[in-house]
């Protein structure tokens, strides 16, 4: 698997969201203590537990003007855009789970990021 192809796709997915917004991502090295709790994140929130793991940290930029507010939505616009856009190129072969990380932590991961991604970047 072409894991640069891979996060690039993540980046330019989001802009078939249903709400105008741009994406940097991250290519984090994953630890084994990270894999067990995105593992039993996925298992408590009915999302496909993760095989081999490529992990990826996912900066959102949206309009000020964007007409909703609720990070929780707009993470879920964006989560099912890069779902649709992964499965269709991937078919079966990626299983996806989300797992939300407060600011300290997301700045943590990006920290340790080896390649970045950015929307219209390819």
């Amino acid at each position: 698997m072409d894991v640069a192809a891979l996060g690039q796709l993540v980046a330019d997915a989001v802009t078939v969201a249903s709400v105008p917004m741009a994406a940097d991502v991250a290519l984090i090295p994953v630890d084994p203590g990270e894999q067990v709790q995105v593992t039993a994140y996925a298992r408590r929130t009915g999302q496909p537990t993760p095989g081999r793991m490529i992990s990826f940290a996912v900066a959102l930029h949206v309009d000020p003007g964007t007409t909703s507010e609720d990070v929780a939505e707009l993470t879920t616009v964006a989560y099912q855009a890069i779902a649709a856009q992964v499965d269709a190129a991937h078919a079966d072969s990626i299983r996806m789970a989300i797992l939300p990380l407060d600011e300290e932590r997301f700045e943590r991961a990006v920290h340790k990021a080896t390649t970045f991604f950015r929307t219209g970047a390819s």
